[in-house]
């Protein structure tokens, strides 16, 4: 056998060997070699070259600011008591809607007393149109309790300086409905207010038109809301 043989013998049978002793389904990289660097495999150049994703911020919910409460301030009350007028009357003025003049009118209010054991008593009064009073007649009850039940201090009308006429006026302790007298021989009707310092006493006065200084008043009647007669005028 010559030398060449030999040795294309050796290596077929070097070859076999080493295909026998490998896994043909694994695939076998040569190494690189001493001067090279190893390549990077694909997936890790992906993984390198794409940044990681990006997680958005977590918000937190920020509450919204306390509002400033401020208690509210207590409204100071301040208790008024009305100024006493200067002629010290008692209650409202009652307008009786009747002339004294073409530029007055006839008015009625409560006044104290001047004297005796009697608090109080009605003035008849000229409101003029620039707001003065001008004091005319006072009444009151000047036998027994001036809030006994029934008719008190009743006034006749009367003509004053100038041609003036006064209208008959009086009050009457209690509510009655109407209250009525007889001027001659007619029936008149008396026109009634409450007194505001005291709503359970009654003023009253007759139209001096109908009731002059002339005319006798007689027969002055209440009546309840049923026409009863509650009491009639001494």
């Amino acid at each position: 056998m010559s030398v060449a043989r030999t040795i294309l013998l050796t290596v077929a049978i070097a070859a076999t060997v080493a295909i026998a002793g490998c896994d043909p389904d694994q695939n076998v990289s040569a190494p690189p070699n001493a001067g090279e660097s190893a390549a990077p495999s694909v997936e890790a150049s992906t993984a390198a070259a794409s940044p990681a994703p990006v997680q958005a911020p977590v918000q937190t919910p920020i509450a919204a600011p306390a509002t400033k409460t401020t208690a509210a301030t207590p409204r100071r009350t301040t208790k008024t008591t009305a100024a006493k007028p200067a002629d010290g009357r008692l209650g409202e003025i009652i307008h009786t809607g009747l002339d004294a003049t073409a530029v007055s009118e006839w008015v009625i209010y409560g006044v104290p007393a001047s004297g005796g054991s009697t608090a109080f008593a009605f003035r008849l009064s000229e409101l003029q149109n620039n707001g003065i009073l001008a004091r005319t007649v006072d009444i009151t009850e000047t036998t027994g309790s001036p809030l006994a039940a029934g008719f008190h201090a009743l006034e006749p009308a009367s003509e004053l300086e100038g041609g003036r006429k006064t209208p008959a006026f009086g009050y009457f302790a209690g509510t009655p409905a109407t209250i009525f007298g007889i001027a001659g021989s007619k029936k008149v009707a008396a026109r009634t207010a409450p007194w505001s310092a005291n709503t359970s006493v009654t003023v009253f006065w007759f139209d001096n038109t109908q009731v002059t200084p002339d005319t006798a008043l007689t027969g002055v009647t209440a009546l309840d809301v049923n026409g009863k007669t509650i009491a009639v005028a001494r």
